[in-house]
């Protein structure tokens, strides 16, 4: 089977031609498949006797079960995408589908398959038609125009950047400016592109189409019949490897400028600057840059989701395909495995999907998101998010116009707007979840003396009940009441008394943080502190405390007993530890100085910090407390071996298991666990990790 796709500006004859030829190629024993890629489906018109078919999307929407390909003049088979109703669904996804259709279904006798492409538009799902893989030539239909033949050189752009093999057949002029001739032919000879015909214009055109037919069938000894049978040829020869297909070489815009003022196209432009293909390595949620060949893990929704499913009587509803909802749930129920919620329970999954699809994505949305808000209200939910995937955003669809169609008297429904860089972020639609979050808050309740919000994205330190108390005790020793936590897991009402607390607290200097932050508290004075890890964090937090509320005394006993237990703890472990020696390994800008500082209380002395090469760049990270210790970068794990060999240190302090390997005791640095109680928990375990013999004495008996 040979494939032959046309293209050209829109309204420039495509389907005429189309038909024309098909019917001329069938005229000569052949078996054809006609395919209309156009929504308005009126490519077969003049195959089916002058009416519409059904369209390949009637059959997969509401009419399932009728087969898309018609019979039509001379026993060609006919099939027309077309496309959803006017402003609804995407066209380009329905190419898609359909050519995935064509693949399977078309006949094994067919000889040649026609594709009347629409239009100029070479993006998306209508540039399927000109791939390589779904199309053996190519032929562009121009008339003497200039903006015609811009938009061939358009069509020719694309067909380099998809398909940048020998694949023009040529040209065809559809002529309707004959005194403008030397502007095709310049374009020609500028392209590289041969004319294989030119259509005068005539009225049997007009008459053909009144009647619903072609000119071959209606009229085959007229002189425009002459014309398109040469054209019939040169498809046929093509078909039969007896033409030379040209690869795609489009000219300059200045070269086309030339053309437009009736001079030679200049020769001394390139067609295309060379280009290198890049991403964008930024991330503008979390203000990381990616470094080198590390591509930037991006995703449209996962920010507003993972910020949202937080509000335990709230819905989220992410508008999307299936893949993308069970990834979110797999990441909230991992969460939730790993680290119960402050409650001390599993925490449930409020996140329902409205399973898009490529026919959906064809045939439209409204729907199913329609079923799936009534499947979340049905189910008690008073307050549902619609967050939109890739998909919706691909396709234009207006979330905000549909939430307000699906609000009921007593079910609020807010869309999160898109972001204005699309893909990225991996947190895509964090911004926009924060901006719904702060169109709930109730502006008008008072203050409350005394009470404190806690704000933090996403820690899992504070999804442990452990920590969460901690945090309660240091606030309560110095006179606070908490108000409000913003973390993992919040509540409606919580959020609407947000603006009730006298002051607020930021946990973590990251940029998701601070647009929490700056979104939420409107304005509003925040302190931003670390998590309160080891002695220095709890001092950290009581000094800020006592600051913020103008009270001395604040948190001072707790801080007392808080430094007995430390330091009376550290005596003991001084014991086994006191002269010992570690070396850390780890990715730069990660903060470790809590965990330096115990090694140091401990008695064990930090000879080195080497760092492995980092894949970011955070402009949000703090340089480390310990300045006086040696710092080497970019250290590989052969290169750490050298260096271990150098050093001698007795225990390698590391994120990194490999290390394993190496024949030296090592640990990692997380706890889990925050305060006097984390700082001990990882004290123990480095003593304990010291006592580990070097070899593996599990072995010996083997």
């Amino acid at each position: 089977m040979y494939r032959i796709s046309v293209y050209g500006k829109g309204g420039i004859g495509k389907s005429t031609i189309s038909a024309n030829i098909s019917y001329g190629i069938s005229s000569r024993g052949l078996k054809v498949l006609h395919v209309g890629c156009d929504p308005k489906h009126d490519s077969t018109r003049l195959l089916t006797g002058g009416v519409n078919q059904i369209t390949f999307m009637d059959c997969l929407t509401d009419q399932k079960d009728t087969d898309p390909v018609e019979s039509g003049s001379n026993g060609i088979s006919c099939v027309e995408c077309g496309g959803a109703f006017p402003g609804i669904g995407c066209a380009g996804k329905g190419m898609i589908r359909l050519f995935d259709y064509l693949d399977e279904h078309t006949p094994d006798d067919v000889d040649i398959r026609i594709h009347d492409v629409l239009g100029d538009v070479v993006c998306g799902g209508f540039s399927v038609p000109m791939r390589k893989e779904n199309t053996d030539a190519v032929i562009l239909v121009v008339s003497e125009e200039f903006m015609s033949l811009y938009a061939a050189n358009n069509i020719l752009r694309g067909i380099k950047n998809l398909n940048d093999t020998p694949c023009i057949l040529g040209l065809i002029v559809n002529s309707r400016a004959p005194e403008l001739s030397a502007n095709v032919r310049e374009f020609s000879i500028a392209t590289g592109l041969e004319i294989i015909g030119s259509i005068s214009k005539d009225a049997v055109f007009s008459k053909a189409e009144i009647i619903g037919n072609t000119v071959l069938e209606l009229f085959p000894e007229s002189e425009s019949a002459s014309e398109l049978n040469e054209i019939v040829e040169a498809v046929i020869n093509a078909s039969e490897g007896y033409a030379e297909l040209k690869s795609p070489r489009p000219i300059s815009e200045e070269a086309m400028r030339d053309i437009a003022s009736g001079k030679p196209a200049r020769k001394d432009i390139s067609s295309e600057k060379e280009t290198v293909c890049n991403f964008d390595a930024y991330d503008c949620e979390r203000g990381i840059t990616y470094k080198g060949n590390y591509v930037m893990p991006s995703c449209t929704s996962h920010g507003a989701v993972e910020l949202l499913q937080g509000i335990s009587d709230a819905a989220v509803v992410l508008h999307g395909p299936r893949n993308c909802a069970y990834l979110m749930e797999y990441a909230n129920r991992r969460r939730s495995l790993k680290l119960p919620s402050i409650e001390g329970k599993l925490n449930s999954c409020n996140i329902f999907c409205t399973e898009m699809n490529d026919d959906l994505t064809f045939s439209g949305d409204l729907e199913c998101l329609n079923s799936t808000v009534d499947k979340v209200i049905s189910q008690g939910y008073k307050t549902v998010f619609l967050v939109p995937t890739c998909t919706p955003v691909e396709i234009g669809a207006d979330l905000e116009r549909a939430a307000k169609r699906l609000c009921r008297d007593d079910v609020q429904v807010i869309a999160v707007p898109e972001d204005d860089v699309f893909l990225g972020s991996k947190f895509g639609c964090y911004t926009g979840a924060l901006k719904c979050m702060a169109s709930l808050i109730d502006q008008d309740k008072e203050v409350i003396p005394n009470t404190v919000n806690i704000l933090c994205y996403s820690s899992p330190m504070l999804s442990r009940l452990e920590n969460i108390r901690e945090i309660y005790r240091i606030l309560e020793s110095s006179g606070l009441n908490v108000n409000t936590v913003i973390n993992e897991k919040t509540s409606l009402d919580s959020i609407k008394k947000l603006h009730t607390a006298e002051y607020n607290i930021q946990i973590g200097d990251s940029q998701l943080n601070n647009k929490m932050s700056e979104i939420l508290l409107q304005g509003k004075d925040c302190r931003m502190l670390k998590m309160p890890n080891g002695m220095h964090g709890i001092r950290t937090w009581i000094d800020a405390l006592s600051k913020m509320t103008g009270r001395p005394d604040a948190g001072k006993d707790y801080l007392l007993c808080a430094e007995d237990r430390y330091y009376g703890f550290m005596e003991k472990m001084k014991e086994n530890t006191e002269g010992l020696s570690a070396m850390l390994y780890l990715m730069p800008e990660h903060d470790v100085d809590w965990q330096i500082d115990t090694l140091l209380d401990m008695g064990i002395d930090v000879k080195r910090i080497a760092h492995w090469k980092g894949t970011t760049s955070d402009k949000n990270f703090k340089k480390s407390r310990h300045e006086n210790i040696q710092h080497n970068y970019d250290v590989s794990l052969c290169g750490l071996k050298d260096l271990i060999d150098e050093i001698k240190p007795d225990l390698i302090i590391t994120s990194d298991s490999r290390v394993g390997r190496l024949g030296i005791r090592w640990i990692g640095f997380n706890t889990g666990y925050t305060g006097v109680s984390g700082a001990l928990r990882w004290a123990r375990r480095v003593r304990n990790s010291l006592k580990i013999p070097v070899n593996d004495g599990w072995r010996i008996d083997l």
